[in-house]
């Protein structure tokens, strides 16, 4: 079982391209993280039964629906496993972003998720920027996205689907 992460802990254990996924959402629909290339993205690592991911929703939701038009995309991708227990939660939250159900080979991906929340803020390009480990105050990722969403910088065209797996070359 994942454990919780109370003390904030800023690890940028990950760098490079972020690994693609196709994860299923509540609905059992496809979601990939390749649909979202020209978007920042905020990828969030929680669960239902962990306090401070439960802490950290309101700030996502903030920052979704603040900076969604300038192209801002939250993603939660939750380690629980009974669907309705995170449906409920979600109806009651109000969450307006996209929740993903994990996999193991995801959580390996993101270099073995250890700890919950887990976030990754992503740029434009798929590149992870930052990973933060534990609870983060609302300011602490508005910091970290609004520089990548004020970039004037053009996206890279990837030239095939598998190379968002390719390692970064200098």
């Amino acid at each position: 079982m994942l454990a919780f992460l109370f003390l904030t802990a800023n690890a940028f254990g990950q760098t490079g391209l972020a690994p693609d996924f196709t994860l299923k959402d509540l609905d059992g629909k496809d979601f990939s993280l390749s649909s979202l290339k020209g978007k920042v993205v905020i990828l969030d690592f929680w669960a239902v039964y962990c306090p401070p991911c439960r802490d950290e929703i309101p700030s996502f939701i903030n920052l979704y629906e603040t900076y969604k038009e300038k192209g801002l995309e939250v993603i939660g991708v939750t380690v629980d496993r009974e669907a309705s227990k995170v449906k409920t939660f979600m109806e009651t939250n109000k969450i307006s972003y996209p929740i993903l159900f994990s996999s193991k080979e995801i959580l390996e991906a993101y270099g073995g998720i250890q700890a919950i929340p887990t976030t990754f803020i992503i740029d434009r390009n798929l590149k992870i920027v930052d990973k933060h480990v534990g609870f983060a105050e609302k300011s602490y990722f508005e910091e970290k996205i609004k520089p990548l969403l004020n970039a004037t910088e053009s996206v890279e065209v990837a030239s095939s689907a598998d190379s968002l797996n390719q390692p970064e070359n200098k």
